[in-house]
C-alpha cells in the first residue's frame, strides 16, 4: 500500500499512528503516489521515533524486523539510509528489538546484532507477488489485489491464518477486532465448516474502520479456504469489501497460497 509523501520531520512528539509508522518504513525510497495514498508517508526519523514509543511494543517483532528490512532493501548496498544522520532514532528503534544482552554491549553491538539479523533476507533474491489493478464493481471503483506464492508452512498453521477469528493474531498492525455475530449456519462437521457474519475492526488511515462480514470456511483436510463479502459498512466508508484466502497442498508437501482482495473506498 502506498503511503502519501511528507516533507522533512518534526523533531517533537510524533503525531501519528503506528500503522501510519510501519508502512512509512516498508515504504521509504520507492516510488509513492499520494493521490492514491490513503497513509501518510512520515519522514525516516519521525517514523523510526513513533516506532520506538511504548506502545509499539503491541507490534510482533517480526514486523517490526520485516520493516527494517524493506527499509535497507531501498539502499543500493543493503544499508540502512542515513545512519549516520539519524543514529540516535535508529539506536532506538534497534534497542527494543536487540536482546538486553547486546544492549548492555553499546550501540556498535546492536547495529552489527541488526545487520546479522536482517543480512540473510536481503541477500535472498525477491519478487513481487501482487498484482494489483483498478475494477469497477457493481459501478463502484475498486482496487482488485491478487497473490500466490508456495509456503512450508503446514495444513494446520494455514488453516489457523484463514479463519477469520485469528486474524487480529497475526495482523494486529491492521485488524484490532474480528467478532462473530449471532449463530453460525448449521452444519454436519462445526469443526471444519462455517459460515458467519463478522464484525470486523481495522484501523486505517488513523481511523477504526467497522465492518460487517459475511465469511465462508472450510478445511476439506488437502485444501483450506474461506470467501468474504461486504454485509454493510458500518461506517459508510467502504462501498466493496470481498475476496478469498486459499491453500492448496503440493505433491512435494509445500502449499500454494492464493489471496485475493477487492475493496473499493
Amino acid at each position: 500500500m502506498a503511503v502519501a509523501d511528507l516533507n522533512g520531520g518534526n523533531g517533537g512528539r510524533v503525531d501519528a499512528t503506528l500503522e501510519e509508522a510501519w508502512w512509512s518504513l516498508h515504504d521509504y525510497g520507492r516510488t509513492v503516489d499520494p493521490a492514491r495514498g490513503l497513509l501518510r508517508r512520515l519522514p525516516l526519523p519521525d517514523a523510526l521515533r513513533r516506532l520506538s514509543e511504548p506502545d509499539a511494543e503491541c507490534l510482533p517483532k517480526s514486523l517490526r524486523w520485516k520493516a527494517l528490512t524493506e527499509l535497507a532493501r531501498s539502499h543500493p548496498d543493503h544499508k540502512l539510509p542515513d545512519y549516520d544522520q539519524h543514529e540516535p532514532h535508529y539506536q532506538a528503534y534497534l534497542r527494543r528489538l536487540a536482546p538486553q544482552g547486546v544492549v548492555d554491549e553499546g550501540s556498535e553491538a546492536v547495529k552489527k546484532h541488526a545487520e546479522q539479523t536482517i543480512g540473510p533476507e536481503l541477500a535472498t533474491p525477491t519478487k513481487d507477488i501482487c498484482n494489483v489493478q483498478d475494477v469497477v464493481v457493481n459501478g463502484q471503483d475498486a482496487v482488485w489485489i491478487f497473490s500466490e506464492f508456495e509456503t512450508k508452512a503446514d495444513h494446520q498453521e494455514l488453516a489457523d491464518w484463514v479463519r477469520p477469528e485469528n486474524w487480529p493474531r497475526w495482523g494486529p498492525i491492521m485488524f484490532k477486532n474480528m467478532s462473530p455475530i449471532g449463530n453460525p449456519d448449521l452444519v454436519q462437521s462445526p469443526d471444519t465448516e462455517r459460515h458467519q457474519n463478522y464484525m470486523e475492526v481495522v484501523s486505517l488511515a488513523g481511523r477504526e474502520l467497522h465492518t460487517k462480514l459475511r465469511c465462508d470456511f472450510m478445511d476439506a483436510g488437502d485444501w483450506v479456504g474461506m470467501t468474504y463479502d461486504l454485509v454493510e459498512s458500518v461506517d459508510h466508508f467502504l462501498t466493496v469489501d470481498r475476496g478469498f484466502l486459499l491453500a492448496t497442498k503440493l505433491p512435494s508437501g509445500d502449499h500454494l497460497v492464493k489471496a485475493l482482495k477487492i475493496v473499493g473506498f
